[in-house]
């Protein structure tokens, strides 16, 4: 796999405001492929911020499905919480669909 911390630093220190950055396949299952992205925006309070959207490709009944969470990005802990939740919803979908 990707060093992945070194994939965020990358598009944080590169991405430019409303623009959206891919930061690469995060993981792979034997069920879904999960991949990310960042994208830095700008508030109606007035900061700016970082938006951090993970998503995973699936296919369930021969249907292909896209799951997606997005957040905050704070720093590169988020990545791995934001991941581990979707792998968590993946299995539940996946689960949900089994019959």
């Amino acid at each position: 796999m990707p060093d992945i911390k070194a994939n965020v630093e990358r598009a944080l220190k590169n991405v430019k405001l409303n623009e959206t950055r891919f930061i690469g396949v995060l993981a792979e299952s034997t069920v879904a492929c999960y991949a990310g992205l960042l994208q830095k925006l700008h508030t109606e309070g007035g900061t700016d911020k970082v938006q951090l959207t993970v998503f995973a490709a699936t296919v369930v009944k021969n249907r292909s499905h896209f799951i997606y969470r997005i957040g905050v990005y704070t720093n590169s802990g988020t990545v791995d919480t934001a991941l581990g939740a979707l792998r968590a919803n993946v299995a539940a979908f996946i689960n949900s669909n089994k019959n």
